[in-house]
């Protein structure tokens, strides 16, 4: 650990010692050659100075100054109605059609759910035949005739076969129970 930590502190050394070198020999912005800096104190807003140059042949470099101007007033009114509301809507041709007559179809037929039983079992007692269900969580005991989960009637068992119906829609809907006992 402590030679992770030493080679840490020779790295960020030689990186201080680079960074001042490269400092110390960097070119004089002053002297030929070196970096030249516009002068912005000679400027004022909506003018511009001639940018500053060296003599031909010493190696000087004319710097380019943008100028700032004043919008036109032309300019402007011009992106004003490019970007108006109607600038980009194109009148449609009007062409004439016939009304459209909807046709008139019978009440849609509702449609019972799909069972929401599941069955456990069943067994017989004193000759009727009891049916365990499962309807989400819970357990339910029913035999013929009997309202279960408050939508379905127990209509009839007929070998493998319970008949229900779902009671708001009046459809009639079968769910296996399984072999006979």
């Amino acid at each position: 650990m402590n030679r992770k930590r030493h080679r840490q502190h020779l790295l960020l050394g030689l990186a201080l010692v680079a960074t001042l070198a490269a400092a110390y020999m960097a070119p004089d912005p002053e002297a030929d050659g070196g970096v030249l800096l516009a002068d912005r104190s000679a400027r004022t807003a909506g003018t511009s100075a001639a940018p500053p140059s060296r003599a031909p042949g010493k190696g000087a470099v004319a710097a380019d100054v943008l100028e700032i101007r004043a919008r036109d007033a032309e300019a402007d009114d011009r992106a004003e109605a490019l970007f108006a509301a109607g600038a980009w809507q194109v009148d449609a041709p009007v062409t004439k059609t016939e009304p459209v007559v909807p046709v008139v179809q019978g009440p849609a037929v509702p449609h019972a759910p799909p069972l929401p039983f599941r069955t456990i079992g069943r067994y017989e007692e004193d000759g009727v035949t009891v049916f365990f269900l499962q309807h989400n969580e819970r357990g339910i005991v029913a035999r013929v005739g009997d309202t279960v989960a408050e939508h379905y009637k127990v209509e009839s068992v007929q070998g493998n076969l319970l008949t229900l119906t779902h009671l708001p829609t009046n459809q009639t809907q079968t769910l296996d129970v399984g072999g006979t006992s």
